[in-house]
């Protein structure tokens, strides 16, 4: 006998083995679509995929193009931020102005000056 045979009547039958692959209901819902493999990077040609380093060089151009978005987002706010005190300030202004012209029209000048005087030594107060 040979050792074809042998290995042949003492093993047991063969039972081919098939692997299948299970594939679920589409996401999409398109079923007439075939499914294709991933892109293999290495099965790439060299021109159409990018070096390690030229990927790294284009992270780090972006976050500094981000980052210098977020610097002049945060100068803008700022700059807004700066003419709305400005504003605020000229319109207490001038509310105060016209509180003083009302006044002025109510009491003489010795209470004016009184009331003035009042008024220096609570906000002196409040500031310690």
């Amino acid at each position: 006998m040979t050792a074809s045979t042998l290995a042949s009547s003492s093993a047991a039958p063969e039972i081919p083995t098939t692997k299948t692959n299970v594939v679920g209901v589409r996401v999409s819902g398109r079923v007439w679509r075939h499914p294709k493999k991933p892109a293999n990077r290495t099965t790439m040609s060299r021109g159409l995929h990018k070096t390690w380093d030229k990927r790294l060089e284009e992270r780090s151009a972006l976050a500094t193009m981000k980052a210098r978005e977020r610097e002049m987002k945060f100068e803008a706010a700022e700059k807004k931020k700066q003419a709305r005190l400005v504003t605020e300030a000229r319109k207490k202004a001038a509310a105060e102005k016209e509180h003083q012209a009302h006044l002025a029209k109510l009491l003489s000048a010795k209470q004016l000056q009184r009331r003035k005087r009042k008024e220096l030594r609570a906000k002196s107060r409040l500031k310690h």
